[in-house]
């Protein structure tokens, strides 16, 4: 099955190959647009999440300009982030440093 450039503009070469081997390990059958760029997706998202354990891990969440913060405040720092990340909303400041902590560790975010 052959699909149009078009439809997959806006996606990595490197996430379209990421996608595209990991449906053919689940499935037999030629993946839809659809479920190509839902696994786009879904790749995205757990490599976001990988970053931000590694944030939460180092202390991320705790710190702010004013100090650092309790572990009851990072927790919910921590909380509304993963919201960010199920809802596929966040601030382009947080985006920002997520993109500075997968080059620091040298983890690819896939797009």
């Amino acid at each position: 099955m052959l699909y149009s450039y078009q439809e997959f503009k806006d996606i990595s070469l490197e996430l379209l190959i990421a996608s595209i081997k990991q449906i053919s390990r689940e499935s037999d059958y030629y993946p839809t647009v659809k479920k190509l760029r839902d696994k786009c997706d879904d790749l995205i998202k757990l490599n976001k999440l990988n970053i931000i354990t590694k944030m939460k891990d180092e202390g991320y969440f705790k710190r702010d300009s004013y100090g650092d913060l309790s572990d009851e405040q990072a927790n919910r720092n921590y909380d509304k982030t993963l919201m960010w990340l199920e809802k596929r909303i966040s601030p382009k400041w947080f985006e920002y440093h997520v993109k500075e902590y997968s080059i620091r560790l040298q983890i690819s975010l896939l797009n």
